[in-house]
């Protein structure tokens, strides 16, 4: 099922560049809304984190448009973004 089905997807809402959206897996995996996804794109900060902070979810304008104040945890693990190191 596709969540983002009859919705604008958190890629559009935000304006993600096609370069980000490639790596992206939130387009990939479009049964999971992306608070739901680890290693997003805007789950990454600048500490190098592993894609797993959620914190800035509960500010976004996707969440707060479609998550209808449902609880923000990670159920798709280890598709996300890498380090390319």
């Amino acid at each position: 099922m596709d969540f983002w089905q009859g919705k604008m997807p958190c890629w559009e809402m935000v304006g993600c560049p096609d370069g980000i959206r490639q790596e992206c897996p939130a387009p990939r995996h479009r049964e999971y809304p992306c608070w739901e996804i680890e290693g997003t794109y805007c789950k990454w900060d600048d500490w190098g984190s592993l894609g797993k902070d959620t914190s800035l979810c509960e500010v976004c304008i996707v969440y707060r448009r479609w998550g209808m104040g449902g609880a923000i945890e990670i159920k798709l693990w280890g598709k996300g973004i890498k380090l390319k190191c």
